[in-house]
C-alpha cells in the first residue's frame, strides 16, 4: 500500500494556519475525504496527544498515512534555520520523474540532497530546462517587485497554494536560461514550515551554480551579477 506524509506547522500554542490546505491535499491524494483526517479538530487532537514536554514557538506535526489510516504521528520543536541556506545548485531531474503526491518514498530526492557539498547548499531542481522546486520547498522568485513561482512544480505545496489563492504570488514558466540570464533578482524558499521571506537570496554567480555533472549552460556565460 502506498504511504504518504503530511508535514504541518503548529504555531502560537495550537494554531494550524494551513490546516484547510493540508486537509484538502489529503483528500486529493486519496481521492476521497477519509474519516480519520477530515477536520482541523482531528489535527489538533493528534498534536495534543503527541506534543513533547519541550516548549517551542513552532512545532512540526508529521503524519504518515495511507488509504487504511494514519500509521505514524510525531511532533517535534521546529529548529531548522532555513536562513542558513547560502547557495543553490541546479540539478536536472530525469524527464519521467514524478512526485505529484507527497509520497513517503523520496529516494531520488534524498539522494540528491545527500550529494550536495554542504548544509548551506540546496538543490534547485529543473526538468526539461524548467525550474520546478527544491528537494524540500517550493520556490518564489522576485522580479520588478512581484513574487512569482514556477507554474509546474514537482509538488504543489500547501503554502504555495495559499499564496496563489490570496494573490500574493503568481505562477509563471521559469526556464533555466531566463533564470541564468537574470530575469529574476531574488529567490525565497517556502514550505509549510517556512513563509515567504524567511529565507531570501540574491540571484548571483556566488549563490547560484550548475552541478558539476550538468552542462546545459554555464554561469560564466550568464550575465547575472
Amino acid at each position: 500500500m502506498i504511504r504518504y506524509i503530511e508535514t504541518i506547522s503548529v504555531e502560537q500554542g495550537e494554531a494550524i494556519p494551513l490546516a484547510a490546505y493540508h486537509l484538502r491535499r489529503v483528500r486529493e491524494t486519496l481521492g476521497e475525504e477519509p474519516d480519520f483526517l477530515r477536520s482541523e479538530v482531528q489535527l489538533v487532537r493528534l498534536f495534543r496527544a503527541n506534543r513533547p514536554a519541550e516548549e517551542a514557538g513552532q512545532y512540526k506535526l508529521r503524519l504518515v498515512y495511507s488509504a487504511a489510516g494514519i500509521e505514524e504521528v510525531s511532533v517535534t520543536p521546529y529548529t531548522y534555520d532555513i536562513s542558513r541556506v547560502r547557495r543553490l545548485q541546479l540539478v536536472e531531474l530525469p524527464s519521467d520523474y514524478r512526485y505529484d503526491r507527497k509520497y513517503l518514498d523520496r529516494e531520488l530526492l534524498d539522494r540528491i540532497a545527500a550529494s550536495l557539498p554542504d548544509h548551506e547548499t540546496v538543490a534547485l531542481l529543473t526538468q526539461g530546462g524548467r525550474v520546478t522546486d527544491t528537494t524540500f520547498t517550493n520556490v518564489c522568485l522576485r522580479r520588478d517587485g512581484r513574487w512569482e513561482t514556477p507554474d509546474v512544480p514537482l509538488l504543489e505545496g500547501t503554502r504555495r497554494r495559499s499564496y496563489l489563492d490570496a494573490g500574493a504570488i503568481s505562477a509563471v514558466p521559469v526556464s533555466v536560461s531566463e533564470l541564468l540570464a537574470g530575469r529574476w533578482r531574488e529567490i525565497s524558499l517556502i514550505n509549510a514550515m517556512n513563509p515567504l521571506g524567511r529565507m531570501m537570496l540574491p540571484i548571483t554567480s556566488a549563490t547560484l551554480f550548475v552541478a558539476p555533472d550538468e552542462s546545459p549552460e554555464s554561469l560564466d556565460e550568464a550575465p547575472i551579477e
